[in-house]
């Protein structure tokens, strides 16, 4: 059976820096829609969103589990905001359920993110503005049934028909300054590295998409050249079994440190010397922005994301699915004879891109504010 959490008089967050608000006076509740499989950047964004949404408006997160047993759906509910409300969907009659729920509680806007929870949002006809934010690529015959859409980088607009993109904005994702990090040394310590060692990591579910796989054949490659180099992989995934079998074949033995998932993974980013994102596809690429945040060189493949955080120019870029060319850029990057430029992320914060969001909430709801694309 759902349940419903719902807090009349809700608590301020503890630390909680308010951002302007948004630009929405007609717009006084939110249902953000969203069935996870896994815990990552999509289900990150839900829960920054909601809590920055929650200064000036009643916010809901209705969620249910996903291929992962539920694992991503109980993290993104215990993370939220708790002036946030969070309604559970039954795991048989979704559509019917979320129907009823969003009819009972007639918001002002419904947010759909991932692909599972746009399908069914399409089916119920919530007498509001349906949006639905492209964490992934666009789709033509779902996307484009939403009455706006929310482009994470602009080169997805260049993927939708001209009618579609008028109705859609480039809201990138953002990255909240981290605090709290560890020393160098307390980092590496607690990973079981050694302090003087090059290190070079990886982050986020460990799935095919996510080339890590190649990023393993191109640390073994790299290590003819720098055999004290170790590999750390953030995270969890169904490709776990498969890249620790990849690691024995490949004789690297305890040089790979497996850190599993850790909801405060970014405390550790200063262990690395390198952030490697290896995605054979990258909508976005968030974890390039935390590591920039950490001041850690930036490795990634030339993939739709990355091209539009770092530009075409970047020195650290190399093509998907190519392990030697990823290997050559690990040890270019690793030389240092070659600055990496410094990453600027003011661009990337939540006060610049909720203005957008707000603006583009009031438009849909009819209040004509000027929407930044």
């Amino acid at each position: 059976m759902s349940s419903i959490v719902l807090s009349d008089s809700p608590p301020a967050r503890r630390g909680a820096r308010r951002l302007a608000p948004m630009p929405a006076a007609s717009v006084t509740s939110i249902a953000h829609v969203i069935i996870p499989h896994g815990f990552g950047g999509a289900e990150k964004h839900v829960m920054e969103l909601a809590a920055f949404q929650a200064d000036d408006h009643q916010v809901m997160v209705i969620l249910g589990p996903g291929e992962d047993g539920g694992a991503g759906a109980r993290h993104l509910a215990e993370s939220l905001d708790p002036r946030v409300s969070v309604i559970w969907l039954p795991t048989r009659m979704r559509t019917a359920a979320l129907f009823w729920k969003l009819l009972a509680l007639c918001p002002d806007i419904v947010h759909a993110h991932l692909n599972t929870a746009a399908r069914r949002v399409l089916r119920c006809r919530p007498g509001c503005p349906r949006v639905v934010t492209l964490h992934n690529g666009f789709r033509a015959g779902l996307h484009d049934r939403f009455d706006g859409i929310i482009r994470i980088a602009d080169y997805q607009g260049r993927m939708m028909p001209a009618a579609t993109r008028d109705r859609s904005v480039t809201v990138h994702n953002w990255v909240l300054p981290q605090s709290g990090a560890l020393s160098r040394e307390a980092a590496r310590a607690a990973l079981g590295l050694p302090y003087d060692a090059p290190v070079i990591g990886g982050m986020g579910r460990l799935e095919l998409g996510k080339g890590f796989d190649v990023l393993v054949a191109a640390y073994a490659r790299l290590r003819a050249h720098r055999p004290d180099a170790r590999l750390v992989l953030f995270g969890q995934g169904a490709e776990m079994p498969a890249l620790r079998d990849q690691v024995a074949q490949l004789a690297l033995g305890d040089s790979v440190v497996f850190a599993g998932f850790r909801p405060d993974v970014r405390r550790y980013l200063s262990a690395l010397d390198l952030g490697v994102v290896s995605s054979r596809h990258e909508p976005f690429g968030l974890t390039l922005l935390e590591y920039a945040d950490a001041g850690v060189t930036l490795v990634a493949t030339r993939t739709g994301g990355p091209l539009e955080i770092l530009g075409a120019d970047y020195p650290f870029l190399c093509p998907p699915e190519d392990a030697p060319a990823m290997a050559d850029t690990l040890l270019a990057a690793l030389d240092g004879r070659v600055s990496a430029p410094t990453i600027d992320l003011t661009r990337f914060r939540p006060e610049v891109q909720m203005a957008k969001v707000g603006a583009f909430y009031a438009q849909l709801a009819g209040v004509h504010a000027p929407v930044s694309v």
